[in-house]
C-alpha cells in the first residue's frame, strides 16, 4: 500500500495535534511533520517532501493563502486543502487562485477529511 506523505499547518496546538490524532490510524497516511504557521510551512516542504498539505487559511506571520501561493510556485505539483473555520465565498476564492486544491471546513468529519486527502 503506498502511503500518502501529509504535512499539517495550522496555528493552534490543539488542532495540530487533533488532527495528528485523528489522521494517525489510517496506515496510508504518514504525517510527516505540523507547522504552527505558513512560514515554518514553506521553509519544511523540502525538507519534509509531503504530497499532500492540510492548510489552515488564516494565521500569524504568514497566512495559508499566502504559503500556499508560494508552495505552489515552486512545487507546481503539490496538493494543498485548506481548512477552515470560515465559509465566506471570498476566502474560497483566494485559496483557490493561489493554487489549493481543495478547501475543507474544520466541521467535517474526520472520514470525509481523510476521503479528500486520499482524493487529492
Amino acid at each position: 500500500m503506498k502511503q500518502i506523505n501529509l504535512l499539517i499547518v495550522d496555528d493552534h496546538p490543539m488542532i495540530r495535534e487533533g488532527l495528528v490524532s485523528m489522521i494517525k490510524p489510517y496506515q496510508d497516511i504518514n504525517i510527516v511533520g505540523t507547522c504552527s504557521d505558513g512560514q515554518e510551512a514553506i521553509d519544511s516542504v523540502d525538507r519534509l517532501a509531503p504530497e499532500v498539505i492540510l492548510m489552515d487559511i488564516k494565521m500569524g506571520k504568514v497566512n495559508g493563502i499566502e504559503a500556499t501561493r508560494e508552495i505552489i510556485s515552486s512545487n507546481p505539483g503539490m496538493k494543498i486543502i485548506m481548512l477552515t473555520i470560515f465559509e465566506d465565498a471570498e476566502s474560497i476564492r483566494l485559496a483557490l487562485q493561489a493554487g489549493a486544491s481543495g478547501y475543507m471546513l474544520k466541521q467535517a468529519s474526520g472520514e470525509k477529511l481523510v476521503d479528500s486527502i486520499r482524493l487529492v
